[in-house]
């Protein structure tokens, strides 16, 4: 959605709950400006989860390469349920 747009500093919200197959995947990569962290530190400091609120169920491959050439501390693949942290404020 928007890989390769190094100027993307700010992350959407993610209110889906069921996520499908490859639905995320690649989503971020190459996003040079988002800036994210797995844990609330220094400038790392809006809480940014998938889904945005409640329990989550994933499909195979949801998440593959999502953050991989982002700007911050965590360029891994997120896991569903578990809470991140941003640079900048989520857009709601």
């Amino acid at each position: 959605m928007f890989s390769g747009y190094t100027a993307l500093a700010l992350a959407p919200a993610l209110p889906a709950t069921t996520l499908a197959e490859n639905c995320y995947s690649n989503m971020f990569q190459g996003c040079a400006s988002l800036k994210i962290s797995s844990t609330k530190t220094g400038s790392y400091q809006y809480s940014w989860r998938i889904p945005t609120s409640g329990t989550g169920t994933i499909a195979g491959g949801w998440n593959l390469s999502m953050f991989s050439g982002t700007g911050g501390t965590f360029t891994s693949n997120p896991s569903i349920n578990t809470t991140y942290y941003l640079e900048n404020p989520p857009i709601v």
